[in-house]
């Protein structure tokens, strides 16, 4: 946000200055209302603060106007007439109106009448004592009366306000100062000029409030110093004052309270209020009360600016109800935490100005509107840098450079991070000021130090040096000083500068009587010259900031020796060359890189030490002997190649971590480390020469984690290792251990050696307690053993990158977790199908190719897990798990990542791109509400191997009548793999409503927003989907895994398509066609080819498939018509006597279906086959009554419409195809079972194609069962194209029938080959039928009987792949075009439908 000025003052922001002396000029006649209403009304404007002309009534009064107050009417902005009953009688007044009616009309003068007591009539029109009066002055011969006549008449039509008897004047007066108050509020454009990125903070700070008329709202600014809080409060107070029956601005309350007290604010904050200047405050407990009795009532803006003790808010402010409805307090400060305690909710933060605005701010004041010029422009840059943003740092500056030379210039600004400007400095020192000497410590140890560093850490080392860190840092954070983003310390640039600048004014000129040194050359000065002293307290030099002089520093022994008070020591490279003699024994956090001397000093003695961390050091001991550090809780050594051996720890006690990774000349760990029993972590990685672990180590009784990774010399764990209690993670990695502790609960195994892999994985599954298992990166799994399922206590099981792993076994129900990334020969299996059976199953499958072959369901894996997973939800019984246990849940239920390439039409709203957002249906959120499914189609584009961690969120966003909706995240991590360009994986979630928001919330919401984002722009969203779950989407889910059978698998070899880009994926699935049939061909050579059929029962079926089918039939459109039929009847004969049927009825279509299919079909199946036809029947109801879009054709049963429509229809609900512009069948028997709720409409065939009645006559002939029952329950969109190919098609068979198919078997081969040829050429994977029919219209001697069945299966294959394959193309138009160039018989499609989908 930004500001002109951004101090605590109260200076108001700068306007233009106005042309008017005065605000109102007062017109009237003074025997009328001189005592009486226009003295009430100019008092009423004086106390506003509204300068206000009356004539004297001493004004020595002469025949003509005055010139004095002919001069006030000029300049004055607004001029209020009081047209009273002897108002017409005074020439004076006469006068007076006609020179304000020349005004307005010359100056813009605003008039506002006011009929006091007289009617706008009758001074229109100069009736009653207004025509008495005029004719006085006709009789005068005065010239003025035309013009006065024509001023009143004027005056009368303007908007004003009429008093009449029974009217209170105080009210009138009051709506007089409020509209001349609303109108004298200068434009927002004009207060705001000299105000730099104003607009944006007071839209964000005043919008979500304006609508709060009936309730008291405390907004709260707060900000650091500078920030421009104090201007911005001050711009919303002199804009909406005037909304309210009081107001007043209480400034700089910090310094007024510690000067003059509270009491004297109470008291300006009531006379400003009410308008009184004679109240009395005796104490603050006074004023306090009669703040809250005078003005519970009274609507008041009120802003209270700098706030810094909580006092302050409870007897300024103490309470919403101290303060009439619609109040608005606002409260500026530094502290986020007063407003907190103080029960103020909303909170705004302003934000510093962008780079753009604070140049324009800065230039504003440096150049007086002017522009920099040439090298002018180069160092107000540099001024716009160093201030970063902030108002008051902007303002201060440009300011002093004002009229400077350049000279000038350039010195100014190189001065400034040496000598900081006093006045920015002051300003923000107040904050730190405030503070208890351990905050200000913090404080000055994170500017100096820490900025920028990870906030955990960082409060660690603070504590470990004997701050209270944790409240610390929150402390410094609610008072505007240090803030925290992504888990790190930030503050300002020149927070960060006054830190260093209280620092450096310990000692000027010697660095070493600071207490900190953080600069490189403050150092080395200290260091070289041996000026230390007692006054240092830390040292923190980062590796980075250093140079190769500083490594190769020799620096004196003797310097360390006098820090006798150095508590911090974190630097690098320092070489001693004979050697560290002393340390600080006040010591307590010691991070050396690369120390030189091979032990610590043995006067080095500090009972204060917690952190030991020496990197890359030369050390070969530690220490000899004993040392007693007893508050040492870490030794981190790492990558010390000289150790040998590790120190004895018997004065160590409290050790809780020792890391030795990387030492790898290290043979012996002291028997001691026994002793160490709260030691929890152990890091031996890469200890090559490291051939045993001693043999007590099972007193570590509170070891959590031991890393042996790359222990490659180490083959045996310590007999008695299993009995330590909390050890849960064990990394086995590259050792040559064979058996582990069955009681582990955490174990990493990646890779190992073939000679040990298979005892090694026969006792990891034997270890019961386990939940978190690795084996990532194992080329040895080639599938795991049935006996994990008995792991129970399994929560995370990790394997990616096995690329041997071919199968999965069933998983323990506790499983939360799958990670199978890059696992590339995991194949489909039934056993996928039982992950879910996972509470909350969270699985990666992402780069796993071989899992697109899965078949079983036509939307793919995922989709076919997460209807088993819902189901499971509904059906607890027959599903994999019980209810009771899928309960309670937190978090997303729901997530796993496949390859794929395309969303299926099963996630019903769709759209490119990363995010869509749609509407709700009305009472969307009803009982029968399940929860959310989420889909994201993406892509990580590059083609190689990267140890990248790439992440895709996705955000699940309410939107409604609340300004702040519900907002879920969720996030999936991709770690280092081996990417495929141009190969897309699938994203499926699924949010419960058990984990959304409140219920009482979901009422408000109209809309949802699903948003997708990623952390690297090499990750690409290309489509996003949405579907609202309902019970009744699971029965049907349930009716569809009815139908199918077992399992259906494809394993053939000939899925490879995924190794290759988008563009190529047409041609291979018409190879693959191609290699399908003819391997169908040699296997069955005398065998026909024939399409797909439905199949009609269970004929075939070996025994046990009969039981199995005998439970789970496929539904067929014969058996759905039969139903229909069937009950139609019974309804025909009474047995439907309500909105069921008799039980009898749904006996006999069941037993009618069972003797006609050979399946049993029970009378439940009946009914829930009802209730999908049902659902049927109410879609085609609903869209005959919207008369406005569709036409109902009672002769053919056609729901009909315009193309246009049609296309607008489908492309928003592409379910919808199915019925518009097809014969119903069977529409009169549904009517019958559901009653007629459509309205018979006349005949109207408005769709341009249903032309003629033949044209229907042959439609019905040549197409039995238009509407695909199995299809529309799914709720799969089926386009026109399907009506049309399934005419060709017939008509085609019928020409087939009498073709020697033993001739047409090779013929029909090499067709498709000439096709795949054809196929390559289109340069996109969008099937347009227009360019293929050319192509293949090229190849010489084309059968067309077998040429026409290919494109039939392409066709299909296309309807149910990837719909980014597919073009909409206006066939009709096509094929009529292609049959009388080719001379075929007739078109391959009828003319009556638009749009088929290739």
């Amino acid at each position: 946000m930004n500001t002109q000025g951004a101090s605590s003052s109260s200076s108001p922001p700068s306007s233009l200055i106005p042309r008017w002396k005065y605000d109102v000029f007062l017109s009237f006649r003074g025997m009328d209302t001189r005592y009486s209403f226009a003295d009430h009304l100019y008092a009423a404007l004086i106390r506003k603060g509204i300068f206000t002309f009356r004539d004297d009534e001493k004004l020595e009064r002469g025949k003509s106007i005055s010139p004095e107050l002919l001069k006030a009417i000029e300049e004055s902005r607004f001029a209020v007439v009081i047209l009273s009953r002897n108002y017409a009688s005074s020439t004076w007044c006469l006068d007076e109106l006609a020179r304000i009616v020349k005004c307005r009309e010359d100056m813009g003068l605003i008039v506002l009448p006011v009929f006091y007591f007289v009617s706008p009539p009758d001074v229109r029109n100069q009736r009653g004592t207004f025509e008495q009066a005029f004719a006085k002055h006709k009789a005068d011969n005065i010239q003025e009366v035309e013009s006065w006549k024509n001023a009143l008449r004027e005056v009368a039509n303007l908007s004003g306000w009429h008093l009449q008897e029974r009217k209170y004047e105080s009210e009138a007066i009051r709506y007089i100062v409020d509209n001349i108050l609303q109108r004298s509020m200068s434009k927002f454009s004009i207060i705001t000029k000299d105000l730099v990125g104003i607009d944006s903070p007071m839209e964000e700070l005043i919008t979500p409030y304006l609508g709060l008329g009936n309730s008291v709202c405390m907004i709260g600014i707060c900000g650091m110093g500078g920030l421009g809080k104090t201007t911005l409060a001050r711009v919303i107070y002199e804009t909406k004052c005037n909304h309210f029956e009081g107001s007043s601005f209480i400034a700089n309350i910090r310094e007024v309270s510690e000067k003059h007290g509270l009491a004297r604010l109470q008291k300006q904050l009531l006379a400003q209020i009410l308008e009184e200047s004679n109240i009395d405050v005796w104490d603050v407990y006074d004023g306090a009360n009669m703040i809250k009795n005078r003005l519970r009532h009274k609507k008041v803006l009120l802003v209270l600016d700098n706030v810094n003790q909580l006092d302050q808010l409870e007897l300024l402010a103490g309470d919403h109800c101290w303060f009439g409805l619609g109040s608005w307090i606002i409260i500026t400060t530094r502290d986020e935490h007063l407003l907190v305690q103080h029960g103020v909710h909303n909170i705004y933060k302003p934000n510093t100005l962008n780079d753009d605005d604070a140049l324009k701010l800065f230039c504003l004041k440096a150049f007086k509107n002017g522009k920099p010029e040439g090298d002018q422009m180069q160092l107000s840059q540099d001024v716009v840098y160093y201030a970063y943003g902030l108002p008051l740092a902007l303002v201060t500056l440009g300011s002093f450079m004002v009229e400077r030379t350049m000279d000038e210039w350039q010195s100014a600004v190189k001065n400034l991070k040496k000598n900081p400007e006093r006045k920015i400095f002051d300003t923000l020192k107040v904050s730190y000021d405030g503070l208890k000497e351990m905050w200000k410590a913090i404080f000055l140890d994170v500017a100096c130090f820490f900025r920028g560093k990870m906030k955990d850490r960082v409060i660690e080392i603070l504590e470990n040096c004997g701050f209270d860190a944790t409240i610390g840092i929150r402390v410094l954070t609610d008072k505007s000083l240090i803030t925290i983003e992504n888990n790190k310390l930030w503050m300002h640039d020149l927070l960060q500068e006054m830190g260093w600048e209280i620092v450096r004014q310990e000692s000027i000129e010697e660095p070493g009587r600071r207490s900190r040194l953080w600069l490189r050359e403050d150092l080395l000065h200290v260091l070289m010259n041996n000026t230390a002293t007692k006054a240092i307290q830390a040292i923190v030099l980062d590796s980075f900031e250093g140079d190769e002089a500083c490594r190769k520093l020799e620096a004196c022994p003797e310097a360390f020796s006098k820090m006798c008070n150095l508590r911090l020591l974190i630097i690098d490279n320092v070489h001693i060359p004979n050697g560290l003699n002393h340390l600080s024994n006040n010591l307590r956090f010691l991070e050396w890189h690369g120390y030189s001397s091979k032990c610590l000093p043995s006067s080095f003695q500090s009972e204060e030490l917690v952190e030991l961390k020496m990197w890359f050091s030369k050390i070969e001991y530690l220490w000899k002997g004993v040392k007693y550090l007893n508050n040492l809780k870490l030794i981190d050594l790492e990558l010390s190649k000289n150790l040998i051996r590790t120190p004895d720890f018997t004065g160590v006690p409290r050790l809780e971590r020792l890391c030795l990774r990387g030492c790898i000349n290290l043979v012996e760990i002291d028997p001691s480390i026994g002793q160490l029993s709260r030691l929890t972590v152990l890091n031996l990685e890469f200890c090559r020469s490291l051939t045993n672990l001693p043999s007590n180590m099972d007193s570590l009784r509170s070891l959590e984690i031991l890393i042996l990774l790359g222990c490659s010399k180490l083959a045996y764990l310590p007999e008695n290792l299993g009995k330590t209690e909390h050890l849960r993670e064990l990394d086995l990695t590259g050792t040559a251990i064979r058996e582990v502790p069955s009681s582990i609960s955490f174990l990493i195994c990646r890779g190992c050696e073939k000679q040990f892999f298979k005892s090694r994985l026969d006792s990891v599954f034997c270890a019961r307690s386990l939940k978190y298992l690795s084996l990532s990166t194992n080329k040895l799994v080639f599938a795991l053993p049935a006996s994990i399922s008995q792991l129970q206590k399994l929560e995370v099981l990790n394997l990616s990158n096995c690329i041997q792993l071919h199968s999965l076994p069933k998983f323990p129900s506790n499983v939360r977790h799958i990670n199978a990334e890059g696992c590339s020969s995991l194949e489909p299996s039934p056993a996928l199908l039982s992950t879910s059976n996972l509470l909350q199953p969270f699985i990666s499958f992402f780069n796993c190719f071989k899992l697109v072959e899965y078949n079983e369901d036509i939307d793919g894996l995922a989709f076919a897990i997460l209807k088993h997973y819902l189901k499971g939800l509904m059906y607890p019984k027959i599903g994999y798990r019980t209810s009771d246990k899928r309960k309670d849940r937190s978090g997303d239920a729901f997530n796993i990542i496949i390859p794929g390439f395309e969303v299926p039409p099963w996630l019903t709203h769709q759209r490119f791109g990363y995010s869509i957002s749609i509407e709700l249906p009305p009472n969307w959120c009803n009982s029968r509400w399940m929860g959310f499914a989420l889909c994201a189609f993406f892509r990580i584009n590059r083609s190689c191997y990267s140890s990248e961690r790439y992440s895709l969120k996705g955000h699940v966003i309410a939107l409604g009548d609340t300004p702040h909706g519900p907002h879920r995240t969720f996030e999936v991590v991709i770690g280092e793999t081996s990417f495929k360009y141009s190969v897309g994986h699938l994203w499926l979630l699924y949010l419960s409503r058990d984990d959304w928001p409140a219920t009482g919330w979901n009422y408000q919401c109209s809309r949802i927003k699903v948003v997708f984002d990623t952390n690297s722009p090499r990750v690409e969203v290309i489509k996003c989907a949405v579907r609202l779950i309902y019970e009744q989407d699971v029965e049907e889910f349930n009716l569809t895994i009815a139908q199918c059978s077992s399992s259906c698998i494809n394993t053939s070899d000939g899925w490879d398509y995924v190794h290759h880009e988008f563009e190529n994926s047409a041609v291979v699935k018409a190879a693959k066609f191609k290699a399908t049939y003819d391997d169908n061909r040699e296997a069955e050579p005398s065998a026909s080819w024939s399409f797909p059929e439905e199949t009609e029962g269970a004929i075939g079926k070996t025994k046990d498939e009969e039981e199995s089918i005998s439970e789970q039939f496929r539904w067929s459109k014969q058996m759905q018509c039969l139903i229909i039929e069937i009950l139609a009847n019974e309804a025909t004969k009474g047995n439907k006597p309500s909105n069921t049927f008799m039980p009898g009825s749904f006996a006999l279509a069941g037993q009618a279906i069972s003797d006609k299919f050979g399946v049993e079909c029970q009378p439940e199946h009946v009914e829930n086959c009802l209730q999908t036809i049902k659902g049927i029947w109410r879609s085609i109801t609903q869209l005959c009554n919207r008369k406005n879009c569709f036409r109902w054709d009672d002769n053919l049963k056609m729901i009909t419409c315009e193309k246009k429509v049609f296309d607008e229809e489908v492309m928003a609900h592409p379910d919808h195809d199915q019925y518009l512009n097809k014969k119903i069948e069977m529409y009169d028997e549904m009517a019958l079972l559901f009653g007629k709720d459509t309205t018979r409409w006349s005949s109207a065939k408005s769709f341009s194609d249903v032309d003629s009645e033949k044209r229907i006559v042959d439609l019905e002939s040549n197409c039995k069962d238009i509407i695909d029952f199995e299809k529309a329950s799914k709720g799969k969109q089926v386009s026109s194209s399907n009506i049309a190919f399934s005419q060709a098609r017939s008509h085609r068979k019928r020409s087939r029938a009498n073709v020697n198919q033993d001739a047409s078997n090779d013929k029909f081969s090499k067709q498709l080959g000439k096709i795949e040829l054809a196929i390559k050429k289109l340069k996109k994977d969008q099937l347009d039928v227009n360019e293929l029919y050319e192509e293949v219209m090229k190849i010489k001697r084309f059968d067309k009987v077998m040429l026409e069945s290919a494109l039939d299966y392409l066709r299909e294959k296309c309807s149910t792949g990837s719909s980014s394959y597919s073009k909409k193309i206006p066939v009709g138009h096509s094929c009529c075009k292609l049959t009388s160039e080719h001379d075929f018989e007739g078109p391959l499609f009828p003319s009556s439908f638009h749009g088929d989908t290739i």
